[in-house]
This record gives C-alpha cells, structure tokens and sequence, in this order.
C-alpha cells in the first residue's frame, strides 16, 4: 500500500471514532448544567438542586452525593429524583454521575459546596416590668433557612452590672429587682449572626405580692406574740405589769 492510501485509510478511521465518541464526550462533559467541575449552593431545608445531565437516545444516568470524606463513595445520601438532595449538614460533597450510554458505564464527577450566607431573623417579646420570682422565657422565634442548626447566646446584666443568673433552656428566674438588660445573639450553621437587646424592670417587693407590714398580737402565756407579716419576724414582749405584780407577791411572803 502506498503513502496516499495510507494516509486516506488513516483519515477514513478517525472520521469514524470521532463519531462514536464525540456524542457521549458532548452529552457528559459539555452538558448545559455540567459545565463547571464545582458547584456552590444555598442550603434549603426543601433539599439542595442536582444539576441534570443532558442525555441522548440510549443513554441514561444516576445521581450520587456522597461526603467529600468518603474517597472509597460507600455511604451515599438520599437524592430523589437525581434532583434533589437533602444534606444533614453544610459542608462540602462530592456528586457522582454514574452514566450509561448504550450499555457502556462510565463516572463524572463534581464537587459540591453547600452554603449559608442568608441572615437569621429572629423575633422576642418581653414584658416592661416582672414581679419578683417569675420565670421569663427568652426563647426567640428565629426564621432562617438553617433555623434548625441555629444557637441562642445571652448577655444579662442588673443595673448596669453582669448577672450571676443563670439561663437555663432559654428561661430566667427573676430572683433579684431592678433594670434588667438582655442581649440576645442567634447564630445559624453559616456563622451569620444578628442580635438585639432588650430592656426590662423587676419589682422589688417580696415574692407572692404585696406586703403589707401587719402587725397581729397573740397572747401567748404572760406575754404577747408579735407577728411583723412584712418582715417575716416574731418576737415575744413580756409585760412589765405582770412582772411587777409577781415582784409584789413576793415582797409579802417575806
């Protein structure tokens, strides 16, 4: 064979491979959704968009999120649909198309960034004045498309000093008066914080209400109990009378 049959045999054999294989390299790699190698989204409790794979007659694929630690891809997340995928966490993955193209499986890989960059709002309405010894609950409301994952921090001072009150489970009893300031700060799983304070007054008075500083006298063998309901005090007074009289008695026996 001579060069020029050569050469026309080589270009015929080319022409052929290009077309088999430009149309699969076309449908996987140039795909209209699948043009970057990684992909960044906005978390969404509603799950997180698969970018699709266009394909052709006799093909067809199968979508797989697997965690970007998992390099040997044995522990796959739920996608419904090859569309949707319902991450339990932020944080970065890996997806992997498994295509089928006329019964020939090749795998294209990206990665994927799941995100929040949204603010939380978060909302708490708090009374202008407590008595002493309620419970007031600090729990805000929070919207926020990682609400779930989101934390609550508080700063409380007592006229205008840092409180040793504890907040337990969002909830504070009031056990000292004065002006209360709280400081409320929600961050969600992003590290997007907001905050806000809020002002209020506690009632000095003692618990159960108003005292009203009753005074009840009982007779109680020669002397009188004194009850002082203010200030929670009793004492006894003896009376002098009586131990003048027993003085007396005395005196005449003699």
């Amino acid at each position: 064979m001579n060069k020029k049959g050569f050469l026309a045999l080589a270009g015929i054999f080319l022409t052929l491979m290009m077309g088999v294989c430009l149309p699969f390299s076309n449908t996987v790699i140039k795909a209209d959704a699948q043009e970057s190698d990684r992909l960044t989204v906005e978390y969404s409790p509603d799950g997180v968009y698969i970018p699709i794979i266009r394909t052709e007659e006799g093909q067809a694929y199968k979508a797989e999120v697997f965690a970007k630690s998992d390099t040997e891809f044995t522990s796959p997340f739920s996608v419904d649909g090859n569309v949707t995928f319902y991450p339990e966490s932020l944080g970065d993955f890996c997806i992997r198309y498994q295509m089928n193209d006329n019964g020939v499986e090749t795998f294209v890989y990206k990665d994927l960034t799941v995100q929040d960059t949204t603010k939380p709002v978060f909302s708490l309405t708090l009374n202008d004045t407590y008595n002493l010894g309620e419970t007031v609950s600090l729990i805000p409301a929070i919207e926020d498309n990682t609400a779930e994952w989101a934390t609550v921090t508080y700063q409380l001072t007592r006229n205008g000093a840092l409180c040793t009150e504890k907040i337990e489970s969002g909830r504070l009893t009031l056990e000292k008066g004065g002006e209360y300031r709280v400081m409320v700060t929600v961050t969600d799983a992003g590290g997007n914080r907001v905050w806000e304070t809020f002002d209020f007054s506690v009632d000095s008075a003692q618990k159960g209400g108003d005292q009203t500083g009753l005074i009840i006298g009982l007779s109680v063998g020669g002397g009188v109990l004194v009850l002082a309901a203010g200030a929670c005090v009793f004492f006894v007074i003896r009376k002098k009378n009586a131990a003048k009289r027993e003085g007396g008695k005395d005196e005449k026996q003699q």
